[in-house]
């Protein structure tokens, strides 16, 4: 069963961040001053650390994990902001998933298909309207929807095969399970040295 998210709101980041915060912002858009200089944003159901310590990083798994329930933490552009949630997750049995999507990779795959196909159905269509209806179909059509196809899932495959080695390069050899630590963990689990 999911569990329900709630809002991020003053309330909340009162609680975590403390009454010396300065929280300015209304609606889910909220930026958090802390007293020893960390800067947090929330909007929506995102957050990002700008900069921060220790209370900094404490008080945002806390905040993602009373609202959010987890948190998945993006260590793409920055892998110190990744091990210091991930650090702090643990520390609070608060689960934090490292992620390195790169999120402009759908995008790009979506206008690089959609590009192979009005290419291929130029190169391989008939150059007047007289020729394609004497061929008696849309072959070209077909074809030229296999080709963006093709090229859409093999540009899918190259970007996972990029999160994966991002994600060794990052020493995160495997996918975390469960919520909880080496605590949760049996005698075999920790033989495997699947978690972390």
């Amino acid at each position: 069963m999911k569990q329900q998210q709630k809002p991020v709101t003053r309330a909340v980041l009162r609680k975590y961040f403390g009454e010396d915060a300065s929280i300015t912002g209304f609606g889910g858009d909220y930026r958090v001053t802390t007293p020893t200089g960390g800067l947090v944003r929330f909007w929506g159901d995102k957050g990002k650390v700008v900069y921060g310590g220790d209370d900094v990083y404490r008080a945002f798994v806390q905040v993602g994990g009373e609202c959010w329930g987890a948190l998945t933490a993006n260590g793409l552009r920055d892998r110190d902001m990744l091990i210091g949630l991930m650090a702090h997750g643990e520390a609070l049995n608060i689960r934090v998933q490292p992620s390195f999507r790169d999120r402009k990779a759908t995008i790009k795959r979506w206008v690089l298909s959609g590009l192979v196909y009005f290419l291929a159905c130029m190169i391989l269509g008939p150059d007047d309207a007289n020729a394609a209806a004497a061929s008696g179909g849309n072959t070209y059509v077909g074809v030229s929807l296999a080709c963006a196809v093709v090229c859409f899932f093999l540009m899918k495959r190259q970007a996972r095969k990029k999160e994966q080695r991002h994600m060794e390069e990052g020493g995160f050899h495997l996918p975390r399970g469960g919520a909880g630590g080496a605590g949760y963990a049996d005698d075999d689990d920790l033989k495997k040295g699947g978690l972390m």
